[in-house]
């Protein structure tokens, strides 16, 4: 059976390549501080913060629907903001002595919104270094300059 050529499948079956390089990068480096961040007391406590991801509206769908799928995810936004959740927030915190976060970025685009700036400032003034990554190379070199001991490394 051959899949019919859509915006998620190419013709023969072929899927697409996702375009998600801020998100792909985050999961291997979420892989990799596994593999190498040793546990506390050791080492920090490291976590992700909810990214609140925009929300999903499948393509062809109707005005009426895609207005509806809007609508919610603006209720939405709106309850995690009454939450505390703010805009800017980078994608890894570290609890650590002193506390640090690293901000990931692609290679090909990634930049560093006005929110963002904002919160790295803020964040920055209340002695929270914030690093921002590029590559797993550059998360290892931030460990290392915040002197989080790594179990193994993949950079020289």
């Amino acid at each position: 059976m051959s899949w019919p050529a859509t915006p998620a499948r190419r013709a023969g079956g072929a899927r697409k390549p996702r375009r998600h390089p801020e998100q792909d990068l985050q999961q291997q480096v979420v892989r990799h501080l596994t593999l190498v961040v040793p546990p506390p007391p050791a080492g920090p406590v490291w976590f992700a913060p909810d990214p609140g991801l925009p929300p999903y509206v499948p393509a062809g769908c109707s005005d009426q629907l895609r207005a509806r799928i809007l609508e919610h995810a603006a209720k939405i936004a709106g309850i995690r903001k009454s939450m505390g959740v703010k805009a800017g927030i980078p994608d890894l915190v570290f609890l650590w002595s002193p506390p640090f976060a690293i901000e990931l970025k692609s290679l090909t685009g990634g930049v560093v919104s006005e929110e963002q700036t904002a919160m790295h400032a803020a964040l920055e003034s209340v002695g929270v270094a914030v690093h921002v990554a590029r590559t797993i190379e550059e998360v290892e070199q931030a460990l290392r300059d915040q002197g989080v001991p790594l179990r193994g490394r993949i950079s020289a």
